[in-house]
This record gives C-alpha cells, structure tokens and sequence, in this order.
C-alpha cells in the first residue's frame, strides 16, 4: 500500500465516534468523521455560504447535515443527498493506528495574487 501521497493527519483513537472534527491542515479546511473504524474526510466549507462548520453537522444515515441550512452530503462520496451542490471527499487510509488523507497538491496560492 503505497502512501507517499499521503498526509498523516492523526490518530485513529483521537477522533469521538459519529462526531466531526475540524483540522486544518495548510490550506485545507478538513472535516473527520470517524464511523466505527472508518474514517470519512470532506471539505469543512459549506458550498452553500461557504461557512467552515460541516464538521458541526448531525450525523444520521452515512450522511451530515450542515448544522446552518441543512444540506446533507454523504459521509463516503460528499454527494448532495438532498439535491443540492456536492461537497469535496477525500481518500483515506488507516496505517498502523494512524488518519492518513491525500490532500491534492496546490498549483498557486491565493497569497501569490
């Protein structure tokens, strides 16, 4: 299993079952969802107001509910489950007790502007 592309972001036994976390890891707004001894990762930003607080969000059914206006995305893909805008997923892998995300590389900053 290869994970040079990955980032280690923490430990499994760090993250509550069935609540959000938030982490911040450069540039990216991270949510963790921890079901069991599956790990989902979605964007932290809401695409609806563009809000930082998914990981608030009421888990129910593989799904979160943005705690502001309701828009559910599926915990594994980030598919509206409502009808509305999808939220960015990321891929995940378990190593030795450890969260490790592929967080794709940036091209430009917004700072380089």
């Amino acid at each position: 299993m290869s994970t040079s592309d990955y980032t280690k972001i923490c430990s499994l036994k760090s993250l509550p079952e069935k609540q959000g976390v938030r982490i911040v890891h450069e540039e990216e707004e991270l949510a963790l969802f921890r079901i069991g001894e599956n790990v989902h990762v979605l964007s932290n930003i809401c695409p609806h107001n563009h809000v930082a607080k998914i990981y608030e969000g009421e888990i129910s059914d593989n799904s979160v509910a943005c705690p502001i206006h309701g828009w559910t995305f599926d915990l594994a893909t980030g598919k509206s489950t409502c009808g509305m805008s999808n939220i960015k997923s990321y891929k995940v892998k378990i190593l030795d007790g450890e969260v490790l995300v592929k967080i794709p590389k940036r091209l430009w900053s917004i700072d380089e502007f």
